[in-house]
């Protein structure tokens, strides 16, 4: 699922999710990053976040997240409810 916020920005979403999927969480704090790891061990969600520059040359924060039964990923912007999908 891909936010609002996120489809607005215009850009290419591939390379963040192939990031994701690869455990890339290099612009995560040490914390965190052990956080992931954990969950990946235990079954748990999995959080990642991007900081990416958009078309306007604007900073923005994308997170990247997927459930702990691995059966959806989201996409959102900072400020942006978590979406969840219907049903």
């Amino acid at each position: 699922m891909i936010s609002p916020g996120v489809t607005h920005l215009g850009i290419d979403l591939t390379p963040l999710l192939r990031r994701h999927q690869e455990c890339d969480w290099s612009q995560m704090c040490a914390a965190d990053v052990e956080l992931n790891k954990q969950a990946l061990a235990n079954g748990e969600a999995i959080i990642s976040q991007y900081h990416v520059i958009t078309l306007m040359r604007k900073t923005v924060m994308v997170t990247i997240m997927t459930e702990d039964d691995r059966s959806y990923t989201m996409m959102f912007i900072e400020g942006e409810p978590a979406m969840m999908p219907a049903g």
